[in-house]
């Protein structure tokens, strides 16, 4: 397993991220990753959680904050598993593609049969952790029937990024 890089998902995220004012705010990345987002949060003042499924996405993240001289709560937890409290701020830039088993690498692009199942999963639980005035954002992909959480969860979209072969989407719980 090894951690999934910086891509146009993730800037996409990052990007949207850099226009909040996070200060003081509770912010919690779930699938930390190339810890790219909970560094940028943290940057801004940000008080981060950052949990990832994948030990070496874990280690990679602690040695980029250790790196940056910041502080963050990092550790291995699938989804919410392992989650106490709430927060004002949650990500999550899920896998969310379809694609057959067992090709290498699949967990971090592999959202399940449909592309689906994991970020759902996401959605069903994120209501138990939002503070009262919390905001989630999800990226979802044009390669799967994303209109079914669209209208499941009543999801906002808040911005998008055309690639040449997909259009992902940064959706809002």
């Amino acid at each position: 397993m090894s951690v999934y890089p910086v891509r146009e998902d993730t800037l996409l995220l990052k990007r949207n991220i850099e226009e909040q004012n996070l200060e003081g705010k509770s912010f919690l990345e779930i699938g930390v990753g190339n810890a790219e987002l909970s560094v940028t949060a943290a940057e801004q003042g940000a008080e981060v959680t950052a949990v990832d499924i994948n030990p070496e996405a874990v280690e990679h993240a602690k040695e980029r904050f250790g790196e940056a001289g910041l502080d963050a709560d990092i550790f291995q937890s699938d989804l919410f598993e392992d989650i106490e409290g709430e927060f004002d701020f949650i990500v999550f830039n899920p896998p969310y593609l379809s694609g057959p088993e067992d090709i290498g690498d699949e967990e971090m692009w592999r959202g399940g049969e449909t592309g689906l199942e994991i970020p759902e999963k996401f959605l069903d639980e994120v209501s138990n952790y939002l503070s009262k005035d919390g905001k989630a954002w999800v990226v979802l992909s044009s390669r799967t029937e994303y209109e079914l959480l669209v209208e499941k969860f009543d999801l906002r979209e808040v911005d998008s990024e055309n690639l040449w072969f997909e259009t992902v989407f940064l959706f809002e719980f």
